[in-house]
């Protein structure tokens, strides 16, 4: 879980160049922020921006590139 207004932070180690489309969904499965990211090759880590508006509440963190999608839960306090 993550603090209300804290950063969130996502890490990720890649062999190529790509940016992936951050999404938050909400329990509803409405979309409630979105960042386009982009990925060097290696590990990286990237800062998700603007999340303070985010209510206490569970959600999911979906990333998506090149018609693949990886989701994972997000719960802020």
């Amino acid at each position: 879980p993550i603090a209300r207004g804290n950063n969130i932070q996502v890490r990720m180690t890649s062999t190529s160049t790509w940016k992936a489309n951050a999404e938050v969904v909400n329990s509803l499965g409405q979309v409630v922020w979105q960042q386009q990211l982009f990925f060097n090759n290696g590990t990286q880590v990237q800062t998700l921006s603007n999340t303070d508006q985010l209510l206490p509440g569970m959600y999911v963190l979906r990333l998506s590139a090149d018609g693949q999608q990886s989701t994972q839960p997000l719960i802020v306090q």
